[in-house]
C-alpha cells in the first residue's frame, strides 16, 4: 500500500512521489533507476570478489551509483557514505547488502 500525502517524500521529484505514483511508475523505477545505492557491500573487488558493484559498472550502468559504508572512505572508485540520508541526492533503489540482523535498520534508514 502506498502512502498517503502526509508521509510522501518532497525529496522525490514530482513524478515520483509515493501519494501521486501508479503501480507503472513504480515497476519502471524498479526496474530502470537512475541512481542505485549498494547499503553494506563488501569492500572486495575484482574478478573473484563476485562484487556487485563492479559488475554493475562493468556492464556500463548509466546511472548513479552510491555506497554506503560504515568503514570505508571508496569502494571501486565509488565515494562511501556512512548512511544513506548522507547521500545528497535522492536515490531510486537500494541494495541492502547488511548482515540479518543489520537489514531492518538499513531498509529504515531509505525511507
Amino acid at each position: 500500500m502506498l502512502p498517503n500525502s502526509e508521509h510522501a517524500n518532497p525529496a522525490l521529484p514530482s513524478c515520483y512521489r509515493e501519494d501521486i505514483m501508479n503501480t507503472v511508475q513504480q515497476i519502471d523505477l524498479f526496474m530502470r533507476p537512475k541512481s542505485v545505492v549498494f547499503i553494506g557491500i563488501s569492500r572486495k573487488t575484482g574478478h573473484e570478489a563476485h562484487n556487485i558493484l563492479d559488475n554493475l559498472m562493468d556492464l556500463g550502468f548509466p546511472g548513479t551509483l552510491y555506497v554506503v559504508h560504515k568503514s570505508a572512505d571508496e569502494i571501486s572508485g565509488v565515494k562511501a557514505y556512512p548512511s544513506v540520508q548522507d547521500i545528497p541526492e535522492p536515490v531510486d533503489l537500494a541494495v541492502v547488502l547488511t548482515q540479518r540482523e543489520a537489514a531492518s535498520a538499513a531498509v529504515k534508514d531509505c525511507v
